[in-house]
């Protein structure tokens, strides 16, 4: 991601409704042209629409096609071309390239009433992305272990390997190798689509090349705008569809790695040694440095061949990120919080909007931004991190006038409209108390005198659901954490708060989500006990401490076993994931915390058993606190502290290595992640950067700094 590109999505625009007024309805039965039916509308955007079409020429010519529409003056560039201009280029390559290459064949073309139209064979079968989709979770090891899936796989990627060759061969260069642009038809053969970007050697046409790309797959000569195309760009997009295929993780975290970290990233993700080689050479920054797709392909060849002979290969060397390593990325990492990749300086820091947009956007590597106060989503969390940074040691000077801004968001909603606001710890106001504890504890702001008064009144408002995120577990935690600054208040606080919860231990526990009967940690049971022990626990209450036991119990015999292991689902009978927000991880949690005080061997082995269903070398892009791997390793850093065993060590080691891996380097600002499905980084605690960086100053201290928004004692005078 270039620094123009960084600039340019940092600008907060409102989109504009697309003006459908000169294009046609896309509306099926409807007529384009003399000779085509509309079936169905594949795409409809600024760019052109694209649709699905029934043709009929005569009484022998007729069949299913794709037209894509163009309107005049639409997706003008700067030098003055259109879509038409693209379509028009589009048509001439069809016309060239079709009886070469297995492309869709051209059908026709025609204007009508300003727009300009480009008819294609449509090829039957689905997109490599498609199957990538369809098979997540099992591409990876198909290949690896040469199964029948991973042997298909492999002959796919050698067959694209071909196709780019002979495209080279003939002097052209595709610059857009995506997963989504090569089909696989029903014959299990590849076809290559998307002709549009594609540039002409012997031509030097267009001139200046059409931009951009695919985000993700793009080189970062093409990236950044090169007028001078090779087909060492098309060489780097097959490298990232190659390293997508063998370590199942969206090519959108994987790319913008500095050069020296390609070859350490590839040979971690990758175990074979010559598989790892190529794709590393691929995504070389110099693209002379890139090979030929006939290099790959035979590469890929030699591959299948061992595979299939089963004959030993060398495996990859790895290089692990040392914990001063880690510390430098942590560093930088704080330094990037307040540069345009998170922050703005009006309103600080931004997520991404919680509230779907109706409008479709121009620019799909854009993000809707939105500003919130809370913990969960908002700066809250970004200002509990900072103050966990400061306590371990790390210079959080950098962030002062982001800190700032972000106090003055917090301070309008959430004490000049207080009554406005939510209650609640993720998404509320008892988050606000607990992060405005912990950075008072830590220094990160300072005392003010209205502040006692505050914090009483962030905490004194309550909820009917009984989880952690939403509900009055979570204010239960929130009291905890402020518990010896105005302990009197607080005991009574709390203990309506257990009365509110114990009222209903005859009949069942429930959580946020009470009529789905959510057993996870931040909306169900296992949150809800946590918060118990811990009541418990703290002031020494036995009949709390009886209850979480009894519910201990039923909690074992609500998760479900299978074949595979243990599992829970949600309300729709779907398993949930890994991750301790509504995961495995989650419950494990609940149950180490009680094995740390019961010393109850069950609550022990129950642990273990939920923590193994989680693959030991497990490989997501997922990387968030929520759902991924930096709340699943926190849980891990638990269980080898209170285990004293070293499987949990090693697992934590892993993830650490691979989130490090999955880092991002922009030129200018520095490291950053793209957590999970975002398309540019934000840098909120649950589903955002400073949620890894919580993981990564844990890993590294982790007798110091204990599991997020865990109750710990404070006590800070005015």
């Amino acid at each position: 991601m270039t620094e123009e590109n960084i600039v340019n999505i940092e600008i907060d625009q409102t989109e504009q409704p697309i003006n459908k007024l000169s294009k046609a309805e896309k509306k099926s039965g409807k007529r384009i042209g003399y000779n085509y039916i509309i079936l169905k509308s594949f795409k409809e955007s600024k760019k052109n629409d694209v649709v699905k079409c029934l043709y009929i020429k005569s009484l022998f010519d007729f069949g299913i096609c794709v037209i894509k529409e163009g309107t005049y003056g639409d997706a003008k560039d700067i030098h003055g071309r259109d879509i038409k201009d693209r379509l028009i280029w589009q048509k001439e390559l069809h016309q060239i390239l079709q009886d070469k290459v297995r492309i869709p064949k051209f059908l026709g073309s025609f204007e009508e009433n300003g727009n300009y139209y480009l008819a294609i064979e449509r090829i039957k079968g689905e997109s490599l992305g498609e199957y990538f989709k369809k098979h997540k979770g099992t591409i990876r090891d198909s290949i690896i272990n040469g199964t029948k899936k991973g042997m298909k796989i492999l002959n796919l990627l050698i067959q694209i390997a071909a196709i780019l060759e002979k495209i080279h061969e003939l002097r052209f260069i595709h610059r857009d190798v995506t997963t989504n642009n090569f089909i696989i038809t029903p014959g299990n053969k590849i076809a290559i689509i998307d002709m549009e970007l594609t540039y002409s050697l012997d031509r030097q046409f267009p001139s200046p090349p059409f931009m951009l790309g695919t985000r993700g797959f793009m080189s970062p000569e093409q990236e950044a705008a090169n007028i001078y195309p090779s087909t060492k760009e098309d060489i780097y997009s097959f490298g990232m569809i190659m390293l997508h295929a063998w370590c199942d993780i969206n090519p959108l975290k994987l790319n913008n790695t500095e050069g020296k970290d390609v070859e350490r990233k590839v040979s971690f993700l990758i175990p074979d040694q010559k598989i790892a080689k190529i794709i590393t050479d691929c995504l070389q920054p110099i693209s002379s440095n890139r090979p030929t797709a006939k290099g790959i392909q035979e590469t890929l060849i030699e591959y299948r061949k061992d595979l299939k002979s089963r004959k030993s290969r060398k495996l990859s060397t790895k290089s692990y990120y040392s914990n001063e390593e880690i510390l430098e990325t942590l560093q930088k990492s704080i330094f990037s919080l307040e540069s345009p990749l998170f922050f703005t300086e009006e309103k600080g820091w931004f997520s991404e909007s919680m509230r779907q947009d109706p409008t479709p956007k121009l620019d799909n590597d854009k993000i809707t931004k939105a500003w919130y106060a809370s913990f969960s989503k908002g700066i809250a969390g970004i200002l509990y991190y900072l103050s966990i940074a400061k306590k371990a040691g790390l210079d959080i000077s950098p962030t002062q006038k982001a800190t700032t801004v972000g106090m003055q968001l917090i301070i309008n909603k959430y004490s000049d409209r207080l009554n406005n606001s939510n209650p609640g710890l993720h998404f509320g106001s008892d988050g606000i108390a607990s992060t405005l504890s912990f950075a008072l504890n830590t220094g990160l702001i300072e005392w003010q005198p209205n502040y006692d008064t505050w914090i009483a009144q962030l905490l004194e408002r309550r909820l009917e659901n009984y989880g952690i995120a939403t509900g009055i577990a979570g204010q239960g935690i929130a009291n905890l954490h402020c518990k010896d600054y105005n302990p009197k208040a607080t005991i009574i606080r709390l203990e309506q708060i257990v009365g509110n919860i114990l009222e209903r231990q005859e009949i069942k526990l429930g959580g946020d989500k009470e009529k789905n009967q959510s057993l996870g940690f931040l909306h169900g049971d296992a949150g809800v006990i946590f918060f118990l022990l811990e009541f418990g626990r703290t002031y020494q209450h036995k009949g709390t401490l009886q209850v979480v036991e009894r519910k201990l119990e039923e909690l074992m015999k609500k998760v479900r076993n299978s074949e595979k292991g243990k599992y829970l689902q949600n309300a729709k009978a779907q398993k949930t994931g890994h991750g301790w927000g509504e995961g495995l991880a989650g419950i494990a949690f609940t149950f180490l915390r009680a094995y740390d005080l019961f010393q109850h061997p069950a609550y022990k082995e129950f642990s273990k058993e939920i923590l193994f269903n989680i693959p030991e070398k497990i490989l997501i892009g997922s990387l968030s606190q929520y759902a991924g791997l930096s709340g699943i390793a926190e849980v891990y850093i638990e269980a080898s502290r209170i285990l004293k065993e070293e499987e949990w060590k090693k697992r934590t080691d892993h993830i650490a290595q691979l989130i490090m891996n999955l880092k991002k380097v922009h030129p200018k600002y520095g490291p950053y992640w793209l957590v999970e499905k975002e398309r540019q980084p934000v840098g909120n605690f649950m589903i955002g950067t400073s949620g890894i960086l919580h993981f990564l100053t844990r890993y590294v201290n982790p007798d110091l700094i204990h599991f997020p928004l865990f109750p710990e004692k404070y006590s800070f005078t005015s």
